[in-house]
């Protein structure tokens, strides 16, 4: 699998099967699958391998092309919604549009997960959930990456990376924490 930030809160995530982008920023971006964790503020009208885009904007578990994507909506009073996507021998948790304190039950769920993509201001679910993989989103300018870099000490941080690539074999056996470009 391939995972690409697009800006903001927005990933792509790339499989041999197809493309899936969670909370899109561009409508001009192409893919197969879209998934929104809050209130859609674009829409993606093309699709990459189909005639039309699947779009995932309520609760569920969908397996699309050997993807498994698990949508949750954690607490019933907020619209944001926990995304969990399995391909590719790697389990990635998008937090991006969580509150910042989590229940018990909802921390076990990522604990589960190799990836987790965590936005600046709720760094501390990395220690929390402890991935092999932490994925930085959540802000807008690179300023603001380093300044968060200062702060918190990261045993190993990979920066300016265009795209990550994952597989079950690639995984380190300490959290690294990534910031990709985009």
């Amino acid at each position: 699998m391939e995972v690409s930030f697009l800006g903001k809160n927005s990933f792509k995530f790339k499989t041999k099967t197809l493309t899936l982008v969670v909370d899109p920023v561009n409508p001009k971006e192409r893919a197969d699958v879209v998934v929104y964790t809050g209130t859609p503020t674009v829409m993606v009208v093309g699709a990459v391998n189909r005639d039309r885009v699947f779009v995932i904007d309520k609760e569920g578990e969908y397996e699309l092309g050997g993807v498994g994507i698990i949508v949750d909506r954690l607490l019933p009073d907020i619209e944001e919604k926990l995304v969990r996507i399995s391909a590719d021998g790697v389990a990635i948790a998008d937090v991006c549009a969580l509150p910042t304190d989590l229940p018990e039950n909802t921390l076990e769920k990522l604990r589960e997960s190799d990836v987790l993509i965590v936005p600046l201001l709720k760094s501390k679910l990395i220690e929390e959930a402890e991935p092999y993989i932490a994925v930085l989103c959540g802000y807008d300018e690179a300023a603001e990456v380093d300044q968060f870099l200062a702060t918190h000490k990261f045993e190993v941080v990979k920066r300016d990376i265009e795209k990550l690539k994952l597989d079950a074999d690639s995984l380190p056996d300490n959290t690294e924490v990534v910031v990709l470009n985009g």
